[in-house]
């Protein structure tokens, strides 16, 4: 069986209306032709930001390795090169079949729409509807032959018409809300009247609604405002936004069509015209007007029915019909048809099939993105035609309720739609609050892949593959993360235009995905792929999320790399002072640990340097108080910082027993912050959490280390439960960042305390020993005492491990419940 074809779609952005009613569209047709998609999300070409040599290093990534076919989002990514520039960057893919949508790029098949007859369509209507004399203009970028093209469409209506061109009531934008909103505060301020604003997108057109808003200047009834595209927001703004419709579905179908084409071995057009059109609304106000048909054909007398007046005219209201909703027949097919086919047999058996069949157009136009507002004008055309047509009897007002029902179907559609996307940007805030909680605090690779883990499931991605650059020239990749997918993750190098590790994308079933660099400012990090399947925002959040991580990583590993090289070569000097620490560090741990309800054990190893761990245990009368920790830095100084935790905890825990975990952690930080910084001149900073256990089993804990591990008894499984804090002695004042979690113990769970002297250690092939292997003897040996589970651990370490380069420490306590429980 031959591999399934798959085709690149080149775009910038991956909020954008215009940019996702693209993907939508070419996902649609590589869907139906049962063809792979991966959306490379790059920036606009030479864009000026300085960071977009980074993230369009994707698109130099792309060639006949992974994809047979390059689609380029030319109206996207080219609106600051041209022609020119875009030509150029096309030479890159010569060797494939290629198709530019938007721009009609010399000897590449291109998709074009008639930008020039769209926007003189729009200013006609203003002037020849609505007698506007002094039209101003935003236009597009002064690079973008687009824009240039609806400019010219500008200037071509208003000398048609006889009105003169005012250079003073035209401004530049750059096709984004703010420039638009820019725009239109400049053409206020310089005084110059004018009674409409066409917009060269609706963008740019919706920001200037905003600021004619603020300034109580009414649209429509002060200055008409029109955009370009039809963009999603343009039909729900107040109010909503005349505008020039983009066939997107259409140029969509077409684009994969032409690289099918190619790839068969055909020929195909250089250049097609795609026809665009009018779509009035509130802001020139027209709202939802339906012009009737001159063509109906005149009879002489009434029709003797409604089924009759249906059949007469049958041929011309399925024509209106279709003036309603425009742009809808390419994705819903004839339903006008299928509604006035209903509706005929409503007519003659007085069932519901008219109401059946309009739910179900409307459930379709959810699904295909068409917008079920429009379907309003339907119903408005369908009862003003028969009121007119019939006299007012039986059938009239039997077709009223029939009206009176369709209405409140389009209107619980499009409540159903406004509730889904509500619940989307719901879910996609929270998964954004998680990540960041996860990512955001990952100083290693451990801590990223495991938040990795826990986020993607959230955001519904179903398979994601992260791999990092080997050399400077970018020329291979290293899987980093591997999620879903058809691959375990293999470790071997492998050229970066395949983009994923071997067998990564999914052969079984056809599938689309998002392809990105990864890159923290202008450094190039390496390759993400993502399943599609969530809502788009996140894929670009997790993208720069993750490229963040990786580089606090790599700063978090050279400062623990720095600091050990300093180290080392004052070892000879320091190693009375460390034979000092290594006593200082032993003698602060509790000699007996005996806490009611709660079996404790723990073991601490240290390392030949001193790693600087810590923990304690401090009994009170309802239960105890558990710290463990790890100080940055090795010797003396590392141990006098434990100290001054281990003092500073004790002092606040006896002071109040009850005290809440968060506020020890704030005042040690706060005072550990002045005596490291301030006192001693130096930076040490430390992981801490600490816990206060209740005999009642309820565990209260603040700070940030390692994840708290709860084995349990009646499951079977281990618990992971992340500490969401930050280091003490970072920053002065940790309030921010610094709250209480909460988990409890059931009668037999064990409770796992470590240090990352357990989960950071590697063995000759610098691969972590990690939680999940942790947790694996954890649940092999929790039936045994804490003392042997601390053992095993330990053992198993020093196992993993050729030699021990930080302090190993294991706190295992096993909880039983009060009798009355």
């Amino acid at each position: 069986m031959p591999a399934r074809k798959r085709i690149a779609l080149l775009v910038n952005y991956l909020v954008g209306d215009y940019q996702m009613g693209l993907v939508r569209a070419v996902e649609s047709a590589t869907s139906a032709s049962d063809t792979d998609l991966l959306v490379v999300v790059g920036r606009a070409l030479a864009e000026p930001t300085p960071f977009d040599g980074a993230w369009n290093d994707i698109y130099e990534r792309i060639n006949g390795d992974t994809v047979d076919g390059v689609i380029v989002g030319s109206g996207c990514i080219g609106n600051f090169v041209g022609i020119e520039g875009l030509t150029h960057f096309c030479e890159r893919f010569a060797s494939l079949p290629r198709c530019s949508v938007s721009a009609q790029l010399p000897g590449i098949p291109s998709l074009v729409i008639s930008n020039h007859r769209g926007m003189r369509v729009v200013v006609d209507h203003l002037i020849e509807s609505h007698g506007c004399r002094h039209v101003a203009c935003i236009r597009g970028p002064l690079g973008a032959d687009e824009a240039q093209e609806r400019f010219e469409g500008y200037l071509a209506s208003l000398a048609e018409h006889g009105l003169d061109f005012d250079p003073d009531l035209v401004e530049t934008g750059d096709f984004w809300v703010q420039t638009g909103a820019l725009a239109v505060q400049r053409l206020l301020d310089r005084g110059k009247r004018f009674d409409a604003v066409v917009a060269a997108n609706d963008y740019m057109a919706l920001g200037a609604m905003d600021v004619l808003r603020s300034r109580n200047i009414r649209v429509p009834r002060d200055i008409l405002v029109t955009g370009f595209d039809d963009v999603p927001s343009a039909c729900i703004a107040s109010p909503s936004l005349t505008t020039v419709r983009q066939p997107l579905r259409v140029l969509g179908q077409k684009a994969v069509e032409a690289i099918q084409r190619q790839i068969a071995g055909e020929a195909v057009p250089e250049r097609l015209e795609l026809n665009v059109e009018l779509v009035r609304r509130q802001s020139c106000g027209c709202a939802y007007r339906v012009e009737p048909h001159r063509s109906s054909p005149i009879v002489s007398g009434p029709p003797s029915s409604a089924l009759a007046e249906l059949h007469l005219r049958r041929d011309d209201l399925r024509r209106r019909l279709q003036d309603c909703v425009r742009g809808a027949t390419e994705a819903l097919g004839d339903w006008p048809d299928r509604l006035l086919t209903a509706l005929a047999e409503d007519l003659s058996t007085a069932q519901e099939h008219f109401l059946r069949a309009l739910e179900d157009v409307l459930l379709q136009a959810e699904e295909r993105g068409v917008m079920v507002d429009e379907f309003n004008a339907v119903v408005a055309v369908l009862r003003s035609h028969f009121r007119s047509a019939l006299a007012y009897g039986p059938e009239v007002r039997r077709l009223e309720d029939v009206w009176l029902a369709a209405t409140l179907l389009v209107g619980s559609a499009a409540n159903r739609r406004e509730v889904r996307a509500r619940f989307g940007l719901e879910n996609a805030q929270d998964v954004l609050r998680r990540s960041v909680e996860r990512l955001s605090t990952a100083l290693s690779h451990t801590a990223l892949t495991d938040g990795l883990r826990e986020v993607l499931p959230a955001a519904r991605i179903r398979s994601a593959s992260i791999s990092l650059y080997e050399d400077p020239t970018r020329s291979t990749l290293r899987t980093f993360f591997v999620h879903g997918g058809g691959t375990r993750g293999d470790d071997r190098a492998f050229a970066s235009t395949r983009l994923a590790p071997a067998d990564f994308f999914r052969q079984d079933v056809r599938s689309s995905y998002f392809v990105m660099s990864v890159a923290f400012g202008t450094e190039h990090l390496g390759v993400a792929v993502f399943e599609a399947g969530a809502e788009p925002a996140l894929y670009s959040m997790l993208r720069e999320q993750i490229g963040a991580a990786l580089k606090g990583a790599a700063l978090h590993r050279a400062v623990v790399e720095e600091t050990a090289l300093r180290e080392r070569a004052e070892r000879e000097q320091l190693h009375k002072e460390m034979q000092i620490a290594r006593q200082v560090q032993t003698a602060i741990l509790p000699s007996t640990i005996t806490v009611a309800g709660l079996e404790l054990a723990a073991m601490m190893v240290p390392a030949a340097d001193v790693g600087g761990d810590y923990y304690d245990v401090l009994p009170t009368e309802t239960g105890c108080w558990i710290g463990v920790g790890d100080v940055t830095g090795h010797g003396l100084l590392a141990s006098l910082v434990m100290m001054m935790i281990q003092s500073m905890v004790a002092v606040m825990v006896r002071a109040d027993p009850r005290v809440s975990p968060s506020r020890i952690v704030i005042a040690l930080n706060a005072a550990l912050y002045d005596d490291v910084r301030h006192r001693l001149r130096r930076d040490e900073q430390a992981t801490l959490s600490l816990l206060r256990y209740d005999r009642d089993g309820s565990l209260t804990f603040a700070g940030n280390h390692e994840e708290i591990v709860i084995c349990r008894r009646r499951t079977g499984t281990c618990e992971r439960i992340a500490t969401p804090g930050l280091w003490v002695a970072a920053i002065p004042d940790v309030t921010e960042f610094t709250r209480d979690s909460r988990a409890h113990l059931e009668d037999g769970d064990l409770l796992v305390l470590f240090s990352d002297g357990v989960v950071e250690a590697m063995n000759p092939q610098r691969a972590q020993f990690g939680v999940e292997r942790m947790c694996a003897i954890v649940d092999d040996h929790r039936a045994r005492a804490p003392q042997q589970v601390c053992e095993a651990i330990i053992d198993a370490v020093r196992q993993w491990t050729a030699s021990q380069r930080d302090d190993i420490s294991v706190i295992v306590g096993r909880y039983a419940a009060p009798a009355s429980s």
